[in-house]
């Protein structure tokens, strides 16, 4: 077998395929971060009222890792609660999970009055 260099066995038409796959790849992933951010960014502007209210009951924002969508997690009336404002292929919804219980998928509370009533709290409704 003769090797005298990478050309006698990767031929540069291989090299260019793989180099533009990889870029292909590359260009997907970041089309997708970018619209993650922008979707993540009208999540909060539509929720901004049930946002603020959960900001007033003590519940810190998380950050969701790659996914378009709004957590935010802490405690109220001593029980943890965790509730993210996602978008997915069946529309808005909200994930809200009291204690350690399993979430639960509910309609997306857009007010500071529709997630005190989601949470069960006086004021809400």
């Amino acid at each position: 077998m003769d090797l005298e260099g990478a050309e006698t066995w990767v031929d540069a038409t291989v090299v260019h395929g793989v180099l533009a796959g990889v870029l292909v790849v590359l260009g997907l992933l970041w089309a997708l971060a970018l619209w993650n951010a922008a979707r993540r960014a009208v999540l909060r502007e539509e929720v901004a009222g049930a946002l603020a209210a959960a900001r007033a009951l003590g519940l810190c924002e998380r950050q969701p890792g790659f996914r378009p969508a709004v957590v935010v997690e802490g405690e109220v009336g001593g029980r943890p609660v965790r509730l993210a404002w996602t978008e997915g292929l069946r529309g808005p919804a909200c994930r809200l999970r009291l204690g350690r219980g399993r979430g639960r998928r509910l309609p997306p509370a857009r007010t500071g009055d529709e997630l005190r009533a989601l949470l069960g709290l006086p004021g809400g409704g």
